[in-house]
């Protein structure tokens, strides 16, 4: 029973990831429709297989987001440079967000421990 509900919010984010890189690429020159850049994220999120390896899922990661740029780039008939910031800016928002979410949740814990 989990296994549906996993590839359902598998499906899910990558449609709502491919929005949003979709968003950045049209304000750095994109030129074709959203199926491109839906195929793209669904080929470069590939190597996120083997985000299960200790260490080798940081290499993983980089080389998605390496695909990511090449695919943009290619497909969606883009500038290198377009390329990079469109993929880029929203990769550092969510880190950016993340991290936030780790410090809010380590201060919570801390602040319960002290009395």
């Amino acid at each position: 029973i989990v296994f549906p509900i996993v590839v359902l919010l598998s499906w899910g984010l990558l449609y709502v990831s491919s929005s949003i890189f979709h968003m950045f690429a049209l304000l750095f020159g994109a030129r074709k429709t959203f199926n491109e850049t839906f195929i793209v994220n669904a080929y470069s999120s590939a190597p996120n297989f083997f985000e299960f390896i200790p260490y080798v899922n940081w290499v993983a990661n980089v080389y998605s987001i390496i695909l990511m740029i090449i695919g943009l780039h290619e497909k969606q008939e883009m500038s290198w440079g377009g390329a990079v910031f469109a993929v880029l800016i929203p990769v550092i928002i969510v880190v950016v967000i993340a991290v936030v979410i780790v410090i809010l949740l380590f201060g919570s814990i801390k602040g319960l421990f002290t009395l």
